[in-house]
């Protein structure tokens, strides 16, 4: 535990995937993370049931011009400057980034056109209101599914195995995802129309997952058979 004590009452807005919350906020003279240092960092305090195991969450997509690798076979996460050029044997897709800095990327499940938001952040996947109407009536059976985020609020979803789920120029097969209208969605004004949060479980399926946030590209290195991602290159992604 950190035990970092708020002295200056500062109270910053924090918005997390279930929910907005003011949180009072510590005053850092520096936060260095391998060769990545930032100044006079202003980092809010939450105390949630995520939080239980780790002494914090580092939220890379504001952490300036950097990119983030992960090694999900060697359970390894590298963090560097962002540079430009591709990276050898990885699957590049261009991405949009969200008000909020995250890397979005168009997708397809089960043939319906989504709005993908990557989140390494986030154990599971989750779909919004407008893609459960459009997948669940013919997803087969459902679970109740609690949702944790940084903030107090707690959010409940339907859990149900997806249909293949297309990112790129990849598929992910029995993906179970949950379904639910958690705000985080509004706030990236994607409750409209069909959008899914890609958390690890989904991720996890690849080798290695490289974000380039100044960038954003998003490279993906496939695991080698068996798997279940699968080569996608010949789906077209226009919708």
């Amino acid at each position: 535990m950190l035990r970092l004590v708020s002295r200056t009452g500062r109270v910053e807005r924090v918005e997390g995937v279930t929910g907005t919350q003011p949180l009072h906020s510590v005053s850092l003279d520096s936060l260095q993370v391998g060769r990545i240092v930032r100044h006079d960092v202003h980092m809010p305090i939450c105390s949630t049931p995520i939080m239980k195991q780790v002494d914090g969450i580092l939220g890379m997509a504001g952490f300036g011009p950097v990119r983030i690798a992960v090694d999900f076979r060697h359970h390894q996460v590298a963090i560097d400057r962002s540079s430009r050029g591709s990276l050898l044997g990885f699957l590049d897709i261009r991405a949009v980034r969200t008000p909020g800095g995250l890397l979005v990327i168009p997708a397809r499940v089960g043939g319906v056109a989504v709005e993908a938001v990557i989140d390494t952040g986030s154990p599971v996947t989750l779909g919004n209101a407008a893609l459960r109407k459009a997948l669940l009536s013919r997803a087969g059976g459902v679970s109740k599914t609690p949702i944790y985020g940084v903030t107090r609020q707690i959010s409940t979803g339907a859990t149900a195995v997806a249909p293949t789920l297309i990112l790129g120029p990849v598929a992910i097969e029995h993906l179970p995802i949950v379904y639910s209208d958690v705000p985080i969605f509004r706030e990236w004004n994607l409750q409209r129309k069909p959008a899914v949060l890609i958390g690890t479980d989904a991720l996890r399926v690849a080798e290695s997952l490289v974000l380039d946030y100044p960038r954003a590209r998003v490279y993906i290195l496939p695991a080698p058979p068996p798997t279940s991602m699968l080569a996608a290159l010949d789906l077209p992604l226009g919708g």
